[in-house]
């Protein structure tokens, strides 16, 4: 069965041999991603939105999609790290995860490339081209998460924190479950209220990553070269590898 735009922006339901079953009527909240599909978030008018028609017709609360054609689709497909990690953050967490980590992705490519003296790659302007295309339909607010029963994560993963004073202490760890674990994009863990001053207490001698403002940033790939441009190559990360990072903060 696959659904269609109909009279009204009212989804319709067509089957295999092109019969319409009828218009789509759904009392039960659903959310939209689509992961490779171009253009789904474009709306065009409002007789001619798949996204849209979702949200009215399909009773779709929250919808993540293209407003352009997906093309590169580093957001749209690696959103899935964020969203199916051991944590399960709601879906627009896990969405601001994945756009911190593709702007990381690209500011690292810009720096190796100006570092080197080489041309511009489709891998870094993809991930800018990502940035202004991908958005979030609906209430951000919403606690949306994907169920632990319905997907095995490819690490665990966890954010603590103490307090103590006007100091909080933080710790990040990541742990692999899986042989060649491969984490297409950075691992970033949020931290709340953007403190001011920031000290790194411990971290594994192998952990590379960066501070920002808002986010700790676990890198799982290495910038290399490809056909004279730089490209990132993630890591076949070991079984039951294990980074953690311990980190004070205070306002």
């Amino acid at each position: 069965t696959r659904f269609v735009v109909g009279k009204n922006a009212a989804l319709y339901a067509v089957s295999p041999n092109g019969s319409v079953e009828g218009a789509l009527q759904s009392p039960n909240q659903k959310v939209y991603w689509g992961a490779g599909n171009c253009q789904s978030a474009r709306i065009k008018n409002p007789q001619e939105s798949l996204a849209l028609s979702w949200i009215h017709s399909g009773n779709v609360v929250q919808f993540v999609g293209y407003t352009l054609d997906t093309w590169h689709g580093f957001i749209g497909w690696n959103l899935r790290h964020a969203l199916l990690s051991s944590e399960r953050p709601p879906l627009a967490e896990a969405l601001t995860q994945t756009f911190i980590a593709t702007e990381h992705e690209r500011q690292r490519l810009e720096a190796y490339r100006q570092q080197h003296r080489l041309p511009m790659s489709d891998h870094e302007f993809g991930k800018a081209y990502d940035q202004a295309a991908v958005t979030l339909y609906g209430k951000s607010s919403l606690d949306v998460r994907v169920g632990k029963e319905n997907a095995t994560p490819l690490f665990e993963k966890s954010l603590t924190s103490t307090k103590k004073g006007d100091t909080t202490h933080y710790t990040c760890t990541l742990k692999t479950l899986r042989d060649e674990t491969y984490i297409q994009a950075p691992v970033v863990y949020l931290i709340p209220q953007s403190p001011s001053a920031k000290r790194v207490v411990r971290s594994s001698p192998d952990l590379d990553y960066k501070i920002i403002d808002n986010a700790v940033i676990f890198n799982t790939s290495d910038v290399i070269t490809e056909q004279g441009a730089p490209k990132l190559k993630p890591r076949a990360l070991p079984k039951d590898l294990e980074w953690t990072l311990e980190l004070e903060a205070r306002k």
